[in-house]
C-alpha cells in the first residue's frame, strides 16, 4: 500500500498594509460573533484547497512570472453570509485585483492543480468574524468605505486549530 502524498490547505491572499486593522477596528460593529484575530485579517484572492507538497514548487515557479501593480481595493459594505455564519466587509473587485485573480488561476492551472469549485466564484471580501447568526430581517449597518492597500500577495497555509484556523505565510511576491 503506497502512502498518500502530503497535502496542505492553501490560498493566495492580500494582507493589508499597516494601519488598515486600526481603521477596521473603528468601523467594526459591536455584534455577537467570534472576531478574527487582527493578524489574520486578509483578502483571499484565490482559494486552492488541498494541494500536494509535490505541486507547490511548480506553483511557485508559475507565480514567479506574475508582474502587477499594487492594489487599492475599496471595501464599502458589511454583509452576512447566513450559510456559514460569516460577517464580511466587501466591495466590487477593482481591475488590478481581477487581473491578479486571473493570473493566479492561470498559474494554478499551469501547475496542474485541481481547483475547487469555490476558486471560480470570486468576491473581494475580508472576513471580520465567524459564528454570526443574524435575526430575521437583520440588515448590517452602513459603514465608511475603507481602502485595502496591498504591495504584496502571499501564498498562505490554513491550519485548523481549537480556536479556528491559523494562517502561515509560505511565500510572498511584490506588487510593483
Amino acid at each position: 500500500m503506497s502512502a498518500r502524498p502530503a497535502r496542505r490547505r492553501l490560498f493566495f491572499a492580500l494582507w493589508p498594509e499597516p494601519g488598515f486593522a486600526a481603521q477596521l477596528a473603528a468601523t467594526r460593529p459591536l455584534l455577537d460573533l467570534r472576531p478574527e484575530r487582527v493578524e489574520d485579517l486578509h483578502l483571499t484572492v484565490l482559494f486552492l484547497g488541498q494541494v500536494a507538497e509535490s505541486q507547490i514548487e511548480a506553483l511557485e515557479r508559475a507565480v514567479d512570472q506574475i508582474r502587477l501593480p499594487p492594489i487599492q481595493q475599496p471595501l464599502v459594505k458589511l454583509e452576512v453570509w447566513p450559510q456559514s455564519g460569516v460577517l464580511c466587509l466587501l466591495g466590487d473587485a477593482v481591475g488590478s485585483l481581477q487581473q491578479l485573480h486571473k493570473a493566479l488561476r492561470q498559474a494554478a492551472e499551469a501547475a496542474a492543480l485541481d481547483l475547487p469549485p469555490e476558486a471560480l466564484a470570486f468576491r473581494a471580501h475580508v472576513t471580520l468574524g465567524r459564528g454570526f447568526h443574524a435575526e430575521a430581517g437583520f440588515v448590517p449597518p452602513p459603514i465608511q468605505p475603507l481602502i485595502l492597500f496591498a504591495r504584496r500577495f502571499t501564498l498562505a497555509q490554513s491550519m485548523p486549530g481549537r480556536d479556528g484556523a491559523r494562517y502561515e505565510t509560505l511565500v510572498s511576491w511584490p506588487l510593483s
